[in-house]
């Protein structure tokens, strides 16, 4: 068994990983006779609880009250009567019908919608071990907006060294502790054998700053023995209004390259415009709708790293990516490719009404034009592929130097668990694209600019 364990930053990466553990949920066989084709433990740990037997293997960090209307410590011991709030002040005081149905052993998807469902926690599945989930002492969640000073409101958590100065406030821990890394020793004496960190984090705001100095803490602590460690990042780019916006992005870019083994951006500004396998149900407004498209990509990963069958670990599909050249660690081309089957009126062509001598058979049940959701920083494609890189559940027809295909015949499990928005894509069978090319330079070349202008 090689554990991976997540680490997720921020009211939109928790919103992702949520998805991906949903998924995970789905794979735990309920029944004796329920087929088993995932090692569930190396995205879930064993814990004893009254309600459940897996909890994610993960810390999830948020800003105050980001956690919703969870209690944390609700599944667990009972908390003795105290005269101040356990959770965070002003905490939403009910649960919204999917989440009180789900403490009844019902599941019922119908119930969500985007007006309930605005935080993570809204459609969690899991039950999380206390020790994963923290918020932070100074911001607070808006409901519109990346956060602000618990006391100066003017003071907004947007920018990389607002995280960075934030996380050392945090992690300065009382007496023996060692603040927020100290968790993160319980689930790494855990692992058996770990393969490696995926971390989620938002570019455009201050949980950039915050990841990235955590990185560097944990790393120094756990890992500085020349010891082989994967760690891949995860990053949500938006939108970088102002200068000191795009400056920010830039340092959060950097830092981050540096301290991963492989970075992997998702622009979601404009998704709708680079989109054309989402349906009009799919509403960008909506934290839950957005966050389902980068989960939709990274569960097809996911389902490589833990299938019993055709399995690809951390250190195996790195190394294909990368090619031993470290220099090239970003992922700047990202697809979810789908296809749509033929119109049904081909299929109905009465053959008396064809001459069968000049009609062509091979026509019938044909594709459409394909259709694709752009994740990438990158657009368009580049006739230089340094590596490219193909998920799917059955062999494509696709051969080229530098390229590698991997098997999945679960990739669109996500789809049908009762969480996911599925009338947001207008097909639900696809497979996954990624890609190193030199359109990464095209990109970076304003951001050159500003720094030296």
């Amino acid at each position: 068994m090689t554990e991976v364990i997540s680490l997720s930053y921020g009211q939109e990466s928790n919103h992702v990983i949520t998805h991906l553990y949903n998924t995970q949920e789905s794979l735990i066989p309920y029944t004796p006779t329920s087929p088993l084709h995932h090692d569930l433990q190396v995205f879930l740990s064993r814990f004893k609880s009254t309600t459940s037997t897996y909890s994610p293997r993960a810390l999830i960090y948020d800003l105050r009250n980001g956690l919703g209307a969870l209690n944390k410590f609700e599944y667990h011991e009972t908390i003795p009567t105290l005269d101040m709030p356990v959770v965070n002040q002003h905490r939403i005081p009910e649960k919204n019908e999917y989440q009180k149905k789900l403490d009844e052993g019902i599941t019922d998807g119908s119930l969500l919608n985007t007006a309930n469902t605005t935080h993570w926690t809204d459609y969690n599945k899991l039950i999380y071990n206390p020790k994963s989930l923290h918020t932070v002492k100074n911001f607070v969640e808006m409901d519109k907006g990346k956060g602000h000073h618990y006391n100066f409101h003017n003071l907004k958590f947007e920018l990389y060294n607002v995280g960075q100065e934030e996380f050392k406030d945090n992690n300065d821990g009382d007496g023996d502790e060692d603040g927020l890394i100290e968790n993160f020793r319980y689930f790494l004496e855990k692992a058996d054998n770990l393969q490696g960190l995926q971390v989620f984090t938002n570019i455009d705001d201050a949980w950039g700053g915050f990841t990235s100095e955590m990185i560097l803490e944990l790393v120094d602590e756990y890992f500085n023995n020349n010891n082989k460690m994967n760690l891949w990042i995860y990053g949500l780019i938006s939108e970088a209004k102002t200068i000191k916006d795009r400056v920010s992005r830039i340092k959060t870019l950097a830092e981050l390259t540096k301290q991963s083994n492989m970075l992997i951006p998702f622009d979601m500004h404009n998704l709708q415009e680079n989109s054309s396998l989402l349906s009009d149900k799919f509403n960008p407004e909506s934290s839950w709708h957005k966050s389902s498209i980068p989960a939709l990509f990274i569960n097809s990963i996911w389902g490589l790293n833990n299938q019993f069958k055709n399995g690809v670990n951390m250190s195996h599909l790195q190394s294909d990516i990368l090619q031993n050249n470290e220099n090239r660690k970003i992922i700047n081309q990202i697809k979810i490719v789908g296809e749509e089957q033929q119109d049904a009126q081909m299929m109905d062509v009465k053959l008396k009404d064809i001459d069968i001598n000049n009609f062509d058979f091979s026509s019938l049940g044909s594709k459409k034009t394909t259709k694709s959701i752009n994740l990438g920083l990158s657009k368009d494609d580049s006739p230089r592929n340094f590596v490219k890189n193909y998920i799917s559940e059955t062999k494509l027809d696709i051969q080229g130097e530098n390229t590698n295909q991997y098997l999945n015949p679960y990739i669109e499990n996500m789809v049908h668990v009762d969480t996911f928005p599925t009338d947001i894509l207008s097909s639900t069978k696809f497979y996954t694209e990624f890609n190193i090319h030199d359109g990464l330079k095209e990109y970076l070349k304003p951001y050159q600019k500003l720094i030296s202008g």
